[in-house]
């Protein structure tokens, strides 16, 4: 990573550990805080926790030379996209009321569920390309070496 020192990047992924870890222990219940109405369900915490974590740690493996730290990378990375598949894929498919709002008024200023849930739904699809890229990928690495 040029530009980057090995601190930086353990401070930032370590703060990206902490984050994730409150936001797991929050959805688990661990950590009482009191929900709004409204708000998604705990495990929707749970996989934003389990992101932040994932990425964080994917961040501080990238110091470590080897393969080991290549491979426990690409799971990693599986775990950070099958983790924004599924925020996305409530987003775009789960129950109730999703008041989806653009910040960038690129679609007026306000963009409407149902448009809304489109643009999640093509995410949560895009994000289940890549985890299947990412496992098509280590399978193909794994057979090649034999």
């Amino acid at each position: 990573m040029p530009g980057n020192s090995k601190l930086g990047v353990l401070v930032g992924g370590g703060a990206a550990m902490m984050i994730g870890g409150f936001y797991t222990l929050w959805g688990l219940g661990v950590i009482p805080v009191r929900g709004h109405s409204g708000d998604a369900p705990p495990w929707i915490a749970v996989c934003a926790g389990v992101v932040f974590a994932a990425g964080g740690l994917a961040a501080t493996l990238t110091t470590f030379p080897g393969a080991a730290a290549r491979r426990a990378n690409s799971a990693l990375a599986l775990v950070v996209v099958l983790g924004f598949a599924a925020i996305a894929g409530w987003i775009a498919l789960g129950p109730g009321h999703h008041a989806i709002s653009s910040p960038l008024m690129l679609f007026g200023p306000k963009t409407g569920e149902l448009g809304g849930r489109i643009a999640f739904g093509f995410g949560a699809l895009l994000c289940a390309l890549m985890a299947a890229l990412i496992v098509h990928r280590a399978i193909h690495a794994e057979t090649s070496k034999t």
